[in-house]
C-alpha cells in the first residue's frame, strides 16, 4: 500500500442560484468529513445573477473562516472558468470539486482524503462514484484507471491542474471535464476512479434523457472537441450524426435545437481547430462514438439499489499456476464496495496462491481463506472444495482469469435481498485475449454476448450465464449439492440448470463483471464443443415439478427461440378478435 503524504485540501463548490439550505448542508458535510485534514477550507464561487432570490449569503457563517465565498458580482463565468479562478487564486495541494446539488455519502470524503494522501506522483484526478446511477463510462477494474472523469464530483491535484492550464474556459458547460482529461493524459498524468467514495446526484431528468440546455451544449461541445482533439473527418461525422439524430427525433415527434447547436459550433469552430493537439499521444485521444468519448458499460440506466441487511458473501476463486492473473482477480474481489466479503481461494496448482493471499492488506469486513487441493483435481472438484469452505449466506465464483467491477457484489446482493431471490445474475463483458510466448497475455475486443433475461427453458437448452456473473444462496448448495465432478467443462452450466429446478433467477441489466476467452487454440475449441454437447445431453432432474400452464408457456418460449417463425393458435385467435373489433367499429 502506498505511503500517506501530508497534503492540504480545499473544497470547491460552484454555485448558481442555489438552494441555500442544501448548500449549507453540503458545506457542513464536507467540513465534517474532512475534519482530520490540515487547514481544510471550502471555497464557494458564486455565479448567480445579482438581485435574485437565490444567493450564497449566509454560507460564510456556517463554519467561520473555514468557508470563503468568491465571485458574487453577478457575472456567470461558467463551471470551468469559475474553478480556474478558485484554484489559481488559492494554494491548496488538492481540491475536492463538488456540484451544488450533490449529497455526500457517509464517509465518502474521508475515504477520498485517504486516497489523495496515498496518490502517486503522476495521479492528477480521483473521480468519485455516483448514485443512484453510476456513470457508465469504462474503467479498469484492476487499476481503476479511467479515460476521463465526470466534473460533478472529483479531486484534482493543483500541480497537475496548473500544468495543463486548467479548464478550457471557452466551454461554458458540459465537455470541459473531458477536454481537461485529454490534456492531462497527453502529458502523462493519470485519472483514477474511487468507486467506494459515493455521492448522490439526483438529476431531474435521470438517465433517460437530457434537459434542453444540456442537450444543446452537450452536442455542440462534442463537435468542438472533435475539432480540437480529432481529425476533420471525425468532426464531420459528429455533424452528420447530429443531423441524422435530429431527423430521427423529428419523426418521433420531438425536436432537437439543431440551430442552437450549430450556432455554438460555428462561433468557435475555427479557434478550436487551431488548437488541434496534433502532438497528443494517440492513447489520450477520446474514442468518439456518437456523443460518447469512450466505451460505455451496459447498464447506465440501472438504478443501484440500497439494501438494509448485509449478509456475508463468499467469493470462491479457483486458480492453477497463473499467479499474475490471480493477483488481478483477487484485487477486484478484495476491493468490492460491499462491506462483508469472504474470499475462498482454492489452489489446484503448485501452491503459488498462498503468498498472494497472505500478503492481502488488512481491511474491515474482509476475510480470506486459502485452500490447497493437494494435487490437480480439476475444476469441478476444486469448486466443490471451495463451496465446502464457504461461510457466507451468498456465494459467487470468480476464476483467476476473470474480474469483478467494484459494485458487483453490492448490486447482486441488493437485487436478491430486495426481491426475495435465491439467485441473481448480471450482464458480463467478454474479452478476447491472446497469450504470448512468455506467458503474458494481451486483452483485445470487448463484447457482451449474453443479454438474456431469465428463462428456465432457454437455460436448459443453452448456457447464457458466465460463472462469475451469478450470485446464489448457500442454502441451494446445502440442499442440492455442488458441481458434478464427472464434468470438467461446463460444470457451471450443469449447476445452474440444477438450481433452476428450485427457483427463478433474478436478472440485473448492468455489466458488473468480465471474463476472458483466449483465442488461437483450435484443439481447445473442439474440446469445448464436444463437452457442450455432452453436458447438454446429461441434464436430468426428475424431481422438477411444473404446472400444465407453466409447461405450455415453456414449450411456446422454446419454439419461439428455436423457430424462424412461430405463430401459436392463441395468437391467431387474438388477431382474429382484434380484426372483428376493428370492422365492427367502422360499421
Amino acid at each position: 500500500m502506498a505511503e500517506e503524504r501530508d497534503v492540504s485540501i480545499g473544497v470547491v463548490i460552484v454555485a448558481y442560484k442555489p438552494d441555500l439550505q442544501s448548500l449549507q448542508e453540503l458545506v457542513r458535510t464536507s467540513l465534517r468529513e474532512l475534519d482530520a485534514v490540515r487547514e481544510v477550507q471550502v471555497f464557494v464561487w458564486d455565479n448567480s445573477p445579482l438581485g435574485g432570490a437565490e444567493s450564497t449569503e449566509g454560507v460564510e457563517g456556517v463554519e467561520g473562516g473555514q468557508v470563503v465565498v468568491m465571485g458574487g458580482d453577478g457575472n456567470n463565468l461558467g463551471f470551468g472558468a469559475a474553478i480556474n479562478k478558485v484554484i489559481e487564486g488559492t494554494d491548496k495541494d488538492w481540491y475536492v470539486v463538488l456540484n451544488q446539488d450533490l449529497r455526500i455519502g457517509e464517509g465518502a470524503l474521508t475515504r477520498a482524503a485517504q486516497a489523495i494522501r496515498r496518490a502517486g506522483p503522476v495521479t492528477a484526478v480521483l473521480e468519485l462514484a455516483h448514485r443512484p446511477y453510476e456513470h457508465p463510462k469504462e474503467y479498469d477494474p484492476v487499476s481503476r484507471e479511467t479515460p476521463w472523469f465526470s466534473g460533478a464530483a472529483f479531486c484534482v491535484s493543483r500541480e497537475a491542474f496548473l500544468d495543463v492550464g486548467g479548464f478550457d474556459s471557452r466551454l461554458f458547460m458540459y465537455g470541459e471535464d473531458v477536454d481537461l482529461s485529454i490534456r492531462l493524459r497527453s502529458k502523462g498524468w493519470g485519472i483514477r476512479y474511487l468507486p467506494d467514495c459515493i455521492v448522490f446526484h439526483d438529476d431531474l431528468v435521470g438517465m433517460h434523457g437530457q434537459k434542453p440546455l444540456q442537450e444543446a451544449y452537450d452536442r455542440a461541445n462534442n463537435i468542438l472537441l472533435r475539432l480540437k482533439h480529432g481529425s476533420a473527418l471525425v468532426a464531420v461525422r459528429g455533424l452528420l450524426w447530429l443531423l441524422g439524430e435530429s431527423l430521427y427525433f423529428f419523426l418521433k415527434g420531438r425536436r432537437i435545437a439543431v440551430h442552437r447547436v450549430l450556432s455554438l459550433v460555428v462561433r468557435r469552430a475555427a479557434a478550436f481547430r487551431a488548437d488541434c493537439a496534433a502532438d497528443a499521444s494517440r492513447a489520450s485521444r477520446p474514442q468518439f462514438d456518437r456523443w460518447r468519448y469512450c466505451r460505455h458499460r451496459l447498464g447506465g440506466r440501472y438504478a443501484i439499489e440500497a439494501v438494509a441487511a448485509k449478509p456475508k458473501v463468499s467469493i470462491v476463486i479457483r486458480t492453477m499456476n497463473r499467479p499474475a492473473m490471480l493477483v488481478e482477480a483477487i484485487g477486484t474481489a478484495w476491493n468490492q464496495t460491499y462491506g462483508n466479503v469472504e474470499l475462498v481461494v482454492v489452489d489446484d496448482g503448485e501452491g503459488q496462491g498462498r503468498q498472494i493471499v497472505e500478503n492481502l492488506p488488512a481491511a474491515a469486513g474482509r476475510e480470506a481463506v486459502y485452500v490447497k487441493t493437494g494435487g490437480s483435481v480439476g475444476r469441478a472438484a476444486a469448486g466443490n472444495l471451495g463451496l465446502a469452505h464457504c461461510s457466507g449466506e451468498f456465494i459467487c465464483f470468480l476464476d483467476e482469469d476473470d474480474q469483478l467491477y467494484a459494485d458487483h457484489v453490492e448490486v447482486l446482493v441488493a437485487h436478491a435481498g430486495n426481491n426475495g431471490l435465491k439467485v441473481s445474475y448480471a450482464l458480463a463483458e467478454e474479452i478476447t485475449a491472446e497469450y504470448a510466448a512468455d506467458g503474458s497475455w494481451t486483452d483485445g475486443a470487448v463484447a457482451v454476448p449474453y443479454r438474456q433475461e431469465f428463462s428456465r427453458v432457454l437455460l436448459w437448452y443453452k448456457n447464457f450465464l458466465p460463472i462469475q456473473s451469478v450470485l446464489f444462496a448457500r442454502s441451494l448448495y446445502e440442499e442440492l449439492g455442488g458441481f458434478d465432478e464427472a464434468l470438467d467443462l461446463y460444470e457451471d452450466w450443469s449447476l445452474w440448470v440444477k438450481y433452476s429446478t428450485k427457483c427463478d433467477f433474478g436478472f440485473v441489466p448492468k455489466v458488473t463483471s468480465r471474463y476472458r476467452i483466449f483465442t488461437g487454440r483450435a484443439t481447445r475449441s473442439a474440446v469445448f464443443g464436444d463437452s457442450y454437447a455432452r453436458v447438454a445431453s446429461t441434464h436430468d432432474y426428475p424431481g422438477f415439478v411444473v404446472s400444465p400452464v407453466e409447461f405450455r408457456r415453456m414449450i411456446a418460449e422454446y419454439m419461439r427461440y428455436r423457430g424462424l417463425l412461430c405463430l401459436t393458435r392463441e395468437q391467431l385467435i387474438a388477431a382474429q378478435a382484434r380484426l372483428r373489433a376493428l370492422f365492427r367499429g367502422r360499421a
